[in-house]
Parts: structure tokens; sequence; C-alpha cells
């Protein structure tokens, strides 16, 4: 073992003691890249230096964490949770007889919050469920001292709402350019509502910080979404540790798709309902039994989603049982946000038109069909257009999606990388390919493609790659 190898453990021990990093997870090359880029900026001749100082230097160590943990995170990820949040809010929070007997305020925690977007999700949709911000409270944590400095600015690029366009009626953001930007980088920016943004607390911590949150009454919902699978097996039970100090009995545990399999089932029982990924805690004995955690898909609930801003929540109920028990809402587009995807009217409908013919098929009208929930008649269109255009690069990415969406991994997989073998900088194909492999806990093959993507070109860079800080 050379020298710089010996370093490079160090960093590598450092960064599992501090933050509980699995160096296996984020892949070496992309620590060693982080660390010459510290060197450089403070001009140290060796790696020794570095090392020394990072030991002394929380400033130095600090910006090693965020060269690192670089978020990827967008408004709504996985919608199905937040379907899902609103429906629980509706029928267990606002008519549950604590809430009635106490009146006390639904408390929610997002860690890690990364750039906000997902407690500002959360707030949406609370506020989309009729709740005041005084019947709510949300804390948002992140290590991370610059994505929060962004999260409590509240600008976002169109990347942070993944394939929608802005609706000029919608009523939680703006659209504007910031002070000061010009020239070639006064580009359009999306300003998050005052409202929404007081309604948030931001917090820095560390979740392996053992007083961290010390004092606070515990939260009905944590969201601690694509952390877990970073860390090593010390640092989940620390994690869970802080779980179960922070979280009621009864409360709310919502992970990534890739973390379900990590989660003590004698502690926390999994909320059948499909693609939310989420855990209610445990009672103990003495306290009764757990309140029964199906949740049925209401049509008066599908109405207010339908007439505030969902997209396929209008159909569901028009959809067969068996669709709605099978079909991957992450896939069909719910969209909780305001924001109208591209191909969809002011009102979030789709276009009334399907094509019908070779000849007319249109991929906006079969992406469109997708967000209506039509999956069936969206493959076919989507095989259809495959037909016609074999080398379109966004079909492929458009059909694995759908097949993700039925649940075939695989080919949604061999989709993905055809899409990537037609267009290397299709960052959209590359991101699900990384998060399937890290799925399969294939951090070597994820770390590679993250790296790929930290090299595409970007006016958005910092959204691409790294530690998925919060979904």
């Amino acid at each position: 073992m050379d020298y710089e190898q010996t370093m490079q453990l160090e960093i590598e021990a450092l960064l599992r003691q501090r933050i509980g990093l699995n160096p296996e997870s984020v892949g070496a090359r992309s620590i060693m890249r982080a660390v010459k880029r510290g060197m450089r900026t403070g001009k140290m001749q060796g790696v020794s230096d570095y090392v020394k100082e990072l030991q002394t230097s929380p400033d130095l160590f600090e910006s090693l964490v965020e060269s690192i943990v670089v978020p990827e995170t967008s408004f709504f990820r996985n919608r199905a949770s937040f379907v899902f949040l609103r429906q629980w809010v509706l029928q267990e929070w606002l008519g549950s007889s604590d809430r009635r007997a106490t009146a006390r305020p639904l408390r929610v925690l997002s860690l890690p919050c990364s750039t906000g977007e997902e407690p500002y999700s959360i707030a949406i949709t609370l506020q989309e469920d009729g709740l005041t911000p005084d019947q709510f409270q949300i804390d948002a944590v992140d290590i991370s001292a610059a994505a929060l400095a962004k999260a409590k600015a509240g600008v976002y690029s169109p990347y942070a709402f993944r394939r929608q366009s802005y609706r000029t009626d919608d009523k939680y953001f703006t659209l504007g350019v910031p002070d000061g930007v010009k020239g070639k980088r006064a580009t359009h920016r999306y300003f998050l509502d005052e409202a929404i943004r007081q309604s948030v607390s931001f917090h820095q911590g560390n979740v392996l910080d053992p007083m961290l949150l010390a004092g606070q009454p515990p939260y009905d919902i944590i969201f601690c979404r694509n952390l877990l699978i970073y860390f090593d097996s010390d640092a989940r039970d620390r994690t869970f540790a802080l779980f179960n100090r922070l979280l009621r009995p009864g409360g709310l545990l919502f992970v990534g798709y890739a973390e379900t399999g990590l989660i003590d089932s004698n502690a926390y029982s999994l909320v059948p309902y499909p693609q939310t990924f989420a855990y209610r805690k445990q009672l103990d004995v003495a306290q009764g039994k757990p309140i029964n955690p199906n949740v049925a898909i209401t049509q008066s609930i599908a109405k207010r989603l339908a007439n505030s801003s969902g997209l396929a929540a209008a159909k569901v109920q028009a959809a067969s049982p068996a669709l709605k028990s099978s079909v991957s809402l992450t896939a069909t587009g719910l969209n909780s946000t305001g924001l109208n995807p591209t191909g969809l009217n002011s009102a979030g409908l789709a276009p009334s038109t399907v094509s019908t013919t070779l000849e007319t098929v249109d991929l906006k009208a079969v992406r469109a069909l997708a967000n209506q929930g039509q999956l069936d008649q969206a493959i076919v269109d989507c095989d259809r257009y495959l037909t016609l255009y074999p080398m379109t690069a966004s079909a492929h990415l458009l059909r694995g999606e759908l097949y993700q969406a039925t649940g075939d991994e695989a080919a949604a997989e061999a989709c993905f990388e055809k899409a990537v073998y037609l267009d290397s900088q299709l960052a959209d194909a590359l991101t699900h390919l990384m998060l399937l492999k890290e799925a399969r806990q294939d951090f070597s093959g994820a770390a590679v493609i993250r790296s790929r993507l930290q090299r595409l070109p970007s006016n958005d860079a910092d959204n691409t790659g790294g530690i998925e800080n919060a979904g």
C-alpha cells in the first residue's frame, strides 16, 4: 500500500467516524476528487498536509462533506408518498381524537432536507389539505450549510421540477430572474411563496449527533429518504436510535425504496400503500393496538386532489380496484405542486385526442396518458412510437419508466441503458440507472454512474450525483 492510499484510508475513516459514511457507497475516486479540489483551494502541496488540517479544521471538513454530499432531490419526489400523506392527514390526523382533544399542531421532520424541496413539498401538501400554518410545524435538518442557505432562499431552477412546466396561475411559485444576475446566467427561476418558506424551520445538524433536536417534542412524521443506504451498520443503528427517540408511537417513517430491507419489523410495521415506502412505529402493548395503516382511496379525496392540482387523481375514481392496488403511483405523474407537466392544458388534464394510427403517435401524448394513469394505452403507444423511431433516446427513457410502473425492473434497466447508449448525456436515464443499482446494493456501479452525472454540462450541476440528500 503506497503513501497516498494510506492517507486516503485515514480520510475515509474520518468520514465514517463523523458522518457515518460507507466509503463504498460513493466510491474512492469521488472522495479523492473532492480531496484534490480541497487541496487546490487551500494551496496544499501534499495529502498529508490536507489530512492534518482536516482533523482540526471544522471548515475544511465541512467543505469536504459538501463536495461529496451533492443533493439529488426534487419537488414531490416519489409522489405516491405525498398522495398517501394527504389521505393520512384527512382520514387519520384531522379526525383523530388526540388532535380534537389537544388541538396541537401536526409535527413533521425532514432529515436530511438538502436544498429544501422535500420539506417545502410537505408544507404545500398540508396546505392543500386545508391546514393553516398554525396547525402544523415542519423542522428540516441537514449537515450542509450551503444546502441550507439555498433552502432558505427558496429559489429553484426548472430542474427541481423534472419535466414540469410553469403555469401562470400557480399559487406557490412565481417565475422571475434573480436580482443581480445578467447576461447568459439571467435564466428564469422559480421563487417560492413567502408563506410556504416561513412554514419550515431549517437547522444545521448531524444525524449521528446523539443530542440532535434534544428537548423537542416527538414528531408525528419523519421523512428520511435515501440516506441510510450510504451509512455503515453502526451509523444506521445510531440513526434508528434517533428515530426511536424523535418519532411518536404510531407515527409515520418515510424511507427510500432501497432502504425498506433495513427496517426492523419488530419496531415498525409497513404501510400497505403502493410505492409509498412508509412505516408506522409500533405502539407499546400498554398503549393499545396500532392504528390500522390501511388508508383507502375515497372518491371525496380523489375529487379534492383533482380540484386542487392533481393530474392522475382525477382518474382514480374510474380505475378498477386491481389497477388501484397494482399501479406504481410514482410513475403516474401525480402533481401536487400545481405546476403543469408538459403536454397538459391549464386545467391539468391530458389532451382529449389519443393517437390511433402508427403515423400519428406523439411522444408527448404518450407521456400525458401515463400522467393520467392510463398505463396500458401508454405502453401500446410508446411501443408504436419506438417502431417508428427506434433511435429516439427519450422514447426508451419513457418506456423504461413505464416498465418501472408495472414492476419490471430488469426491462426498465435495459431501456435506460439503451437511452444512455443513444444519448450519453441523458441525465434522467443515468439517474434511473444509478438508483436501480443502489436499490440492489451495487454501490460501485452506482458510483461510476454518479461520476458520469457529475461531469455532465448543466445549468444546475449541483443537483446531480453524490449522496441523495432527501427525496
